[in-house]
């Protein structure tokens, strides 16, 4: 029997029934005035006053997949290794591998009983979420070693490590920053060798992520743009972009059909191979990134994205310069 995903066991298919028009934007504070189309995915239903606007963007490039995986988990690593966190039960994996491979460098398999999450990479070591068990894996990145494990206190969905923190997201609308005096210490350069974690993490600040006030459920995949976090938001099509210190849902990404009716695999389920996975990749990682600005983060690096299950990675522009363009 295909293994489901967590999400749904928890919820019901999603039905979708607007037509999306997509909006380009030519600048943030432009865009934070401008509305958007009536859509489906989070949030359905809500007038276009309720809604952020819509940025638009283009597919640069696209990379193979294992479409056997199912995918929860997308980060890159310092030396741009993509890192990859696989869930099921006794499916789950963590793996390394070029961007241009399907073949891993290093790959470990999870215990039957763990269900592999949001992963990301913290200096040198990689944090490996789990659902329902609500341990964090923590791992060198060089080998995927294990160190240990981190509790936590509710489900774990999507993870991201950047500017604004270690945050993770639990399926709902909270998004939770997180500490561990032993995890920082050894991210910022401690000794590996013999080193173990224990303990749990500390829930440091909690945010509830809204839209024009309303709340925005089933946040999954984190990933940090500069000072800005994308997440996408489960059984949608839909990324979000989201001011950390408000809250507040800046723009959306809508990725309807991404991913071809052609391309999909031989039994591909589209209630549950939906899209999960979303790394920043910089066109210069020595350059810092701008904090909040979209227009220069556009410029500044890409988007990769995937699903569960899916045959491919894509390599996305997010436009921002206003200037009319076709279906991507």
């Amino acid at each position: 029997m295909l293994k489901r995903s967590p999400n749904s066991i928890r919820a019901s298919s999603l039905a979708t029934s607007c037509v999306v028009i997509t909006v380009l934007i030519p600048s943030l504070s432009l865009a934070l005035s401008l509305l958007s189309a009536c859509s489906g995915g989070a949030q359905q239903g809500l007038s276009q006053e309720a809604r952020a606007p819509r940025l638009n963007y283009r597919v640069v490039a696209s990379y193979p997949h294992d479409e056997r995986l199912f995918t929860q988990g997308l980060a890159l690593s310092p030396s741009g290794e993509l890192i990859e966190s696989a869930g099921g039960y006794g499916e789950s994996s963590l793996s390394l591998r070029s961007l241009g491979s399907a073949t891993p460098r290093l790959r470990q398999e999870l215990p039957v009983e763990l269900f592999g999450e949001g992963v990301t990479a913290m200096g040198e070591l990689v944090i490996q979420l789990t659902w329902k068990e609500r341990v964090a894996r923590v791992y060198t990145l060089n080998e995927l070693r294990l160190l240990g494990e981190l509790s936590y206190g509710s489900e774990g969905w999507g993870l991201a490590y950047g500017p604004g923190g270690l945050v993770y997201s639990d399926g709902s609308s909270e998004l939770r920053w997180v500490e561990h005096e032993g995890l920082t210490r050894l991210s910022e350069g401690a000794a590996l060798e013999g080193a173990e974690l224990t303990g749990a993490l500390k829930v440091s600040r909690t945010i509830s992520v809204r839209e024009r006030g309303r709340l925005v459920p089933r946040l999954n995949e984190l990933e940090w743009l500069g000072g800005l976090l994308v997440a996408n938001v489960w059984r949608s099509d839909e990324l979000v972009i989201i001011d950390p210190n408000e809250g507040e849902v800046i723009a959306r990404v809508d990725l309807s059909g991404l991913l071809p009716s052609a391309a999909h695999p031989e039994g591909f389920d589209p209630i549950n191979d939906v899209l999960n996975g979303v790394a920043w990749l910089p066109l210069s990682p020595t350059q810092p990134l701008p904090h909040d600005d979209l227009i220069s983060l556009s410029r500044a690096g890409r988007l990769l994205v995937t699903g569960k299950r899916w045959p491919l990675i894509y390599e996305l522009e997010l436009d921002v310069s206003g200037e009319a363009e076709g279906e991507p």
